[in-house]
């Protein structure tokens, strides 16, 4: 029995190595963006939980970026750590009917004072270390799932690391 060549056998491996890349080159890739993810419509950074004062509802706060050309409008809030979450948009506790705009190119804060996610009606203690997971629904991106972590009622708020 004669062996084929070491260079016939290196020749095949490398066609073979090619077709697969222009197989993997003919299928659409995602766009990656220089922090390894790919771009989103809506980013979430900054997100936490502040420790509740009371043991029936907490308060949630983040920034939402739109990266798009396009408005978009945070039409409502879910979170398994309470039967209900409502947004709301201002430091008065008024609730927000209608949802948050979020202009295009720009990004809107909720932080004390300036509005806030209410998970109301808990359904067990929040303590520092923990996270409360947040789907936040947008009229135009869809649903965007959030982690935000709970921190003590005295620690300071996180800085806008990206949370999504």
């Amino acid at each position: 029995m004669t062996r084929p060549p070491v260079a016939a056998f290196a020749a095949g491996i490398v066609a073979v190595l090619g077709l697969a890349g222009l197989i993997r080159g003919a299928v659409p890739q995602a766009a990656v963006s220089a922090g390894g993810a790919a771009t989103d419509p809506i980013v979430i950074s900054g997100a936490y939980v502040r420790e509740p004062a009371s043991p029936d509802v907490a308060a949630a706060y983040f920034t939402v970026y739109n990266t798009t050309g396009t408005a978009d409008t945070l039409i409502s809030v879910e979170s398994g750590a309470g039967e209900d979450a409502v947004l709301h948009s201002d430091g008065a506790m008024t609730v927000t009917s209608g949802g948050l705009g979020i202009p295009a190119h720009s990004s809107v804060t909720l932080s004390p004072g300036k509005g806030h996610v209410m998970i109301e009606h808990l359904l067990g203690p929040l303590r520092p270390g923990q996270f409360v997971n947040l789907q936040l629904s947008f009229a135009n991106a869809g649903p965007v799932n959030v982690s935000a972590p709970v921190i003590a009622l005295t620690a300071p708020a996180p800085t806008a690391g990206a949370s999504r």
